[in-house]
């Protein structure tokens, strides 16, 4: 990795944007889950519990992910280890975990399209055309009940699914390609820095043992006593 984050940025630098990016994202993302559950999850429900547990899954990850990042931003400001160390190991195993399961939920969406496209139908056609003081439009047939409005300006409940899988299935793509390549890197560069702190704390304690610890000597990263 090196001294450097992204080529340009030193390294302490670096890994303290990534630890305060992500606890930004984080939390936001736990907030908007919170927000949107229901329209997040309304629309897949009567198909398979899958996806309300996973909702919930991605929900606790993210928080237990948040919790980590405040680590790695107080440690990094703090040049504390243990906190770093924390945030490195939690960094490695969402980003691991995350890839698998992006690409795993990717490829039974995939395999599963038709099926969760009919029963996000049902499920839209249900609550818009299903109840007692509905009128649908299009004949007898639940698959051309219009979303929104009336049949001349709406979209019907299939195109509306068909819209949502698809979209779903790109945003986990890119998730699953760049995302993955990012998080790898950036999971890198925090691990690196975790690295330094250690030769930086070994270093300190040799100056220790040596009774010099009371003269200033430059870190290994060539500030004094600074894990930069």
């Amino acid at each position: 990795m090196g001294d450097k984050c992204c080529c340009c940025i030193p390294l302490r630098g670096g890994v303290f944007l990534i630890a305060l990016l992500t606890l930004l994202t984080n939390a936001a993302g736990i907030a908007y889950l919170f927000i949107r559950k229901d329209h997040i999850m309304h629309p897949f429900q009567s198909n398979n519990s899958i996806f309300v547990s996973g909702f919930w899954g991605m929900t606790a990850v993210t928080a237990l992910f948040a919790a980590a990042s405040l680590f790695g931003v107080i440690g990094v400001g703090l040049a504390n280890r243990a906190m770093v160390l924390i945030f490195a190991v939690v960094n490695w195993i969402v980003v691991i975990a995350t890839i698998l399961i992006y690409a795993a939920v990717w490829i039974y969406i995939m395999i599963t399209k038709n099926g969760i496209t009919d029963a996000c139908t049902v499920a839209l056609n249900g609550t818009v055309g299903g109840g007692p003081n509905s009128t649908p439009s299009g004949g007898n047939s639940p698959i051309y009940t219009p979303l929104f409005g009336s049949s001349s300006t709406a979209v019907d409940s299939v195109d509306a699914c068909n819209a949502t899988v698809r979209w779903v299935s790109i945003v986990l793509g890119v998730c699953v390609l760049v995302g993955g390549f990012f998080g790898i890197y950036f999971a890198s560069a925090v691990g690196s820095y975790a690295a330094r702190l250690k030769r930086f704390n070994n270093h300190t304690k040799l100056q220790d043992m040596d009774e010099m610890s009371y003269v200033p000597r430059k870190s290994l990263a060539g500030s004094y006593n600074t894990p930069y």
